[in-house]
């Protein structure tokens, strides 16, 4: 029998702070430990980090592995990895044509903001 007492299994990956067992299904551990991951960046990094994130083809929700039911996805715990709410950090695009802009947009302010020169000729003879 599954955690929940029914053949329906669910994982015990992780406990809270008070030693009690919690369950999460797969998609809730990844969030959990990319919460963390961006939580971790921002906090030793700050002002000297970007966070991009480009949302293709978003789904609104998806067939949990387990019970089959429809889910909701809820992405706030990826937009608030991203450096900001809007571009240049976030984006919602549906096609190659949008996704495309996006990382056009995406590298011209990593150039803006690492101080990016072009290339240029240098006369050795001066």
């Amino acid at each position: 029998w599954g955690a929940s007492g029914n053949t329906a299994h669910k994982y015990q990956w992780q406990s809270n702070s008070s030693g009690t067992i919690t369950t999460y299904d797969a998609t809730e551990g990844v969030k959990n430990v990319t919460k963390d991951a961006c939580k971790k960046l921002k906090t030793d990094f700050g002002s000297n980090l970007r966070i991009y994130l480009i949302k293709y083809r978003k789904q609104t929700q998806y067939k949990h592995k387990l019970t089959h039911e429809a889910q909701d996805f809820d992405y706030n715990y990826l937009n608030n990895c991203a450096t900001g709410t809007s571009a240049p950090y976030m984006y919602d695009v549906s096609d190659e044509t949008g996704l495309n802009s996006a990382l056009s947009a995406i590298a011209s302010d990593i150039k803006n903001w690492a101080g990016y020169e072009s290339a240029k000729n240098v006369d050795m003879d001066e």
